[in-house]
């Protein structure tokens, strides 16, 4: 039985860079999921923190966003 041909370098680096460019979108979609769950968690924080220190005066899920 033949030894298969080995791949040319090219077609190498191409595999390589298509998996470096998915890797790095990857990482990019982490990344936007990651500050949205930030900004989302800051805003219930500061809705919780308005509900328990003021009464919920101005407290309404409508005001805090217009902060935002």
């Amino acid at each position: 039985m033949a030894n298969p041909k080995p791949e040319p370098p090219v077609y190498q680096q191409l595999v390589k860079r298509q998996q470096a460019e998915a890797i790095q979108q990857t990482l990019a979609q982490e990344k936007e999921l990651s500050e949205l769950k930030l900004r989302f968690f800051s805003m219930v924080s500061c809705y919780v923190y308005n509900l328990h220190n003021q009464g919920g005066q101005d407290a309404h899920p409508t005001s805090i966003l217009k902060k935002y």
